[in-house]
């Protein structure tokens, strides 16, 4: 299944957005909510600074407009919109899913890319869990990361099993869930999962 790939902007109304362009502009700065998304936008441990692809196009943007970008730690994505509306950023630098009730609050740019979902299992889970369909079981435990897109669509796709929705500061800790067996698998972004997949201490799952 494909999301696209948006950031949102504070704003619904036209004169809004004008606003918060004025003021970015004024300011001289664009402050930024930043959930972190790896690859998409996630800060080093070592060094505080912001990578990822997101990052990278904020990066080239701030060039191009001589603007300085400032980055605004939030949680979830729920607080990212939260602090959205506040007025405490003025875009939220990461993929999120586009939805109707999120286009009521928040206005997004065009797409601009897409992403698929896959499931996280240990490769001799007991429960030998091997198709998407095997995951919609009321005996089969899920975890998403809170307020993602992932959650938002595994309620959708498998409504039988029972859902796991975790505040973690990036996406990748939920497979700890999975890893201590509070859950059978981990829902997250292709993407996610073929970078963690490169560390070669993941490489058996």
């Amino acid at each position: 299944t494909a999301f696209a790939v948006a950031i949102a902007v504070a704003g619904g109304a036209n004169a809004q957005s004008q606003s918060v362009l004025e003021k970015v502009k004024r300011d001289g700065m664009i402050k930024v909510c930043a959930p972190e998304v790896v690859p998409d936008l996630y800060k080093d441990p070592r060094s505080g600074q912001w990578l990822g692809v997101m990052a990278d196009l904020l990066t080239e943007l701030a060039e191009w407009t001589k603007l300085k970008v400032q980055y605004v730690e939030v949680g979830s994505f729920d607080a990212a919109i939260l602090t959205l509306k506040q007025g405490n950023c003025d875009l939220v630098g990461s993929s999120m899913v586009y939805n109707a009730p999120r286009a009521l609050e928040v206005s997004f740019i065009k797409p601009f890319g897409a992403k698929g979902i896959n499931a996280v299992v240990q490769k001799d889970n007991p429960k030998n869990l091997k198709a998407p369909a095997d995951l919609n079981s009321a005996s089969v435990t899920l975890v998403a990361r809170l307020g993602s897109r992932e959650q938002e669509t595994a309620k959708r796709l498998f409504p039988k099993a029972k859902l796991l929705a975790v505040k973690v500061p990036s996406a990748i800790q939920i497979v700890e869930q999975v890893k201590r067996g509070d859950a059978d698998a981990a829902l997250l972004p292709a993407v996610t999962i073929a970078w963690w997949l490169e560390v070669s201490e993941n490489a058996s799952w």
